[in-house]
């Protein structure tokens, strides 16, 4: 089905005034999960856009071969299911949370910075090494918001 505002209001995905979907053909919304989307008010949705709810996306990267992407989402969602990754990073990024996360689990080979040589490009890491270092950042987070929420 074509997306249409009325229909995804109808099915409970919350959708601001002013918004506009351009070429119905060329985007995906998944509709799965719609209490777990909200599109805000004057939005254009054009050629390419992609919505998906954390679930789905999660089932796409668990089930990936290989995962390739230009965001620290995409970065963290591949970790998180030990997939194959190639983190492409722009070179004069201010934002450098990918590399951040990739070097502190050891997979510092799946950044990629723009014209990288292929050759050496290795997705492939230690996914046991990298899921006990999450596992450690999310202990040590854990204990931190304990900390913190007891602070009188």
């Amino acid at each position: 089905m074509l997306p249409n505002i009325a229909y995804m209001r109808s099915i409970g995905i919350k959708i601001g005034d002013g918004t506009i979907i351009r070429d119905k053909r060329n985007i995906s919304i998944d509709i799965s999960r719609p209490e777990l989307l909200e599109i805000g008010s004057n939005v254009l949705l054009h050629k390419g856009t992609i919505i998906l709810t954390h679930d789905f996306a999660s089932i796409c990267f668990a089930n990936a071969d290989l995962v390739i992407t230009s965001s620290f989402h995409g970065t963290a969602f591949a970790l998180n299911c030990g997939r194959p990754l190639i983190s492409v990073i722009p070179n004069d990024s201010g934002d450098d949370r990918q590399s951040s996360l990739l070097k502190s689990v050891g997979a510092n080979k799946s950044i990629v910075r723009i014209k990288t040589n292929l050759e050496t490009i290795n997705p492939h890491y230690d996914v046991e090494k990298m899921s006990n270092k999450l596992d450690e950042f999310r202990r040590e987070a854990l204990r931190w918001i304990v900390v913190n929420i007891n602070r009188k």
